[in-house]
């Protein structure tokens, strides 16, 4: 059996500061690695793994139902929690971890500041709606947009989701919101000097 626990609203990992945006954490495909979606504080965390580091690997209940890692101090693991049959296998842990699986079109080069690195500065059409999710379930398949905020002028442009090939959507750190994922269409110029290095 796994352990469900409460998540808690969480800090950035080094070398970044403060609360993530939100009030949650951050979902990623492997410590330290490239956003898949955000888990709200109150939501419900299913503990698989815990790796050596402290990144903690399992489901994320609730809208997006997705199997990943969450930021250290997204949990407690002294609190109370409640038995759960298991949900992420460690087949899944792995199917992720290459980033082609997830993306395409990224601005750096593999392994350039890891896969937390930072965007690369884009305009986008105004208005622009900014969702923090968009992926559902663990297919990544996407296409299921969260309740929206809205950004203008210019957001920093990581990668390009690989699903759905006909309605991608760019993952961007938005001023004051975080990360997240907007239509690609609302990009008025990708960067040019992208990475031709996907693999």
């Amino acid at each position: 059996m796994n352990r469900r626990y409460v998540i808690h609203s969480a800090s950035k990992p080094p070398p970044n500061r403060g609360p993530i945006e939100g009030g949650g954490t951050w979902v990623v495909n492997k410590p330290n690695g490239y956003y898949l979606g955000f888990a709200s504080a109150g939501s419900s965390f299913e503990l698989a793994f815990t790796s050596a580091s402290g990144w903690h690997y399992g489901r994320v209940h609730g809208f997006i139902d997705l199997c990943g890692w969450i930021v250290p101090d997204a949990i407690k693991l002294s609190a109370p929690h409640q038995a759960t049959p298991p949900s992420c296998s460690a087949a899944s842990r792995n199917a992720h971890v290459h980033r082609l699986s997830l993306g395409k079109n990224f601005n750096l080069a593999p392994h350039v500041h890891g896969g937390a690195g930072d965007g690369t500065h884009v305009a986008v059409r105004h208005p622009c709606n900014f969702h923090r999710n968009y992926f559902r379930g663990s297919s990544l398949h996407g296409g299921h947009w969260s309740a929206g905020l809205t950004v203008s002028g210019k957001v920093f442009y990581r990668f390009t989701t690989r699903f759905p090939s006909t309605n991608p959507a760019a993952v961007v750190r938005a001023e004051g919101l975080g990360w997240g994922f907007i239509p690609l269409s609302h990009i008025t110029a990708l960067p040019p000097h992208l990475s031709n290095a996907n693999d």
